[in-house]
């Protein structure tokens, strides 16, 4: 409050005790004084009320000027948790997409690693045939000259020919028939 109401300019004491000047035909005495009674306790009461309602003020104030400290400090915890979960969120994000980065990068080397070994077991095949092709032919080649020799070793007409067949698995085996000459 800006003007001090407590403290009025006229108390009730000065109502009660006020005397006002004698006049002939003036107003009745006794009813003037007990309207002064009236009035200076009325304005007792009043004042007491005042000062009352001053101090219910300045303890209003006081808690309110409290609960505007709490709103405040309450604004900044807000603030806080929000960029901390802004932070936990951006650091969560920032760990998945490296995770993620990583992973991608373990699959291409993963990827480029079953590949290149493909590619060697494909090349080990294709040796293996070769050489497997190349032993047949060998196998046979000598298997030829051993008949060969067989045939100089015995006469004409008992002159054994042993066939050489491919079996179903490309092995070569000897035939257990006699060839005919």
């Amino acid at each position: 409050m800006n003007e001090n109401i407590a403290e009025p300019r006229l108390t009730p004491l000065q109502v009660e005790k006020t005397v006002f000047p004698r006049r002939a035909f003036g107003y009745d005495r006794k009813a003037v004084d007990a309207f002064r009674r009236d009035v200076g306790k009325e304005m007792e009461r009043l004042v007491q009320r005042v000062r009352q309602l001053e101090q219910s003020e300045r303890e209003l104030l006081s808690e309110v000027g409290r609960f505007r400290e709490l709103e405040t400090a309450l604004k900044e915890a807000v603030l806080l948790g929000q960029r901390a979960a802004d932070e936990t969120r951006a650091a969560a994000h920032s760990e998945a997409d490296a995770v993620l980065s990583e992973a991608r990068a373990l699959a291409r080397q993963l990827q480029q690693d079953a590949e290149l070994q493909v590619q060697q077991i494909r090349q080990e095949v294709a040796r293996l045939h070769a050489e497997r092709e190349g032993l047949v032919a060998g196998l046979r080649a000598m298997l030829e000259g051993f008949a060969a020799r067989l045939e100089t070793f015995m006469p004409a007409t008992a002159a054994v020919s042993v066939p050489v067949q491919e079996v179903e698995d490309g092995t070569v085996a000897a035939s257990d028939a006699p060839r005919e000459p």
